[in-house]
């Protein structure tokens, strides 16, 4: 299971993701990136170093409801070997096109919690 954290991400759901990204870059945060046309998916970062992180996701419905977590983890792989180890219910663990290799865990009251690490570089 889990043994250290290395970033710990919420991610929000939001209905229109302009509005609202342009309302967290008033704050002082930054987009970093956009996933989609239109844009389904923003990541934006606060900080010196973009140190600290939030995702906004654009609704997939009108009844989404819950939270998701992304947590990030040096070694997702043992991670997902102990969900399945303890019987929890997971995705498929994979490499991402957003740079990260990670699966997905749907607590008891509907949150979606992400475990994931940075894939290498080539």
């Amino acid at each position: 299971m889990l043994t250290s954290i290395e970033y710990l991400v919420p991610l929000l759901h939001v209905r229109d993701i302009d509005r609202v990204s342009e309302f967290f870059c008033k704050l002082g945060f930054r987009e970093q990136w956009r996933m989609g046309e239109p844009a389904d998916r923003v990541m934006l970062v606060f900080g010196p170093h973009g140190e600290h992180v939030i995702h906004l996701l654009r609704l997939e419905s009108a009844d989404s409801k819950g939270a998701r977590l992304y947590l990030q983890v040096p070694d997702v792989d043992a991670v997902y070997a102990g969900c399945v180890q303890q019987s929890i219910v997971v995705t498929d663990c994979a490499d991402r096109p957003y740079g990260m290799r990670d699966f997905d865990v749907t607590g008891p009251e509907g949150t979606l919690i992400v475990s994931g690490s940075q894939l290498e570089h080539e």
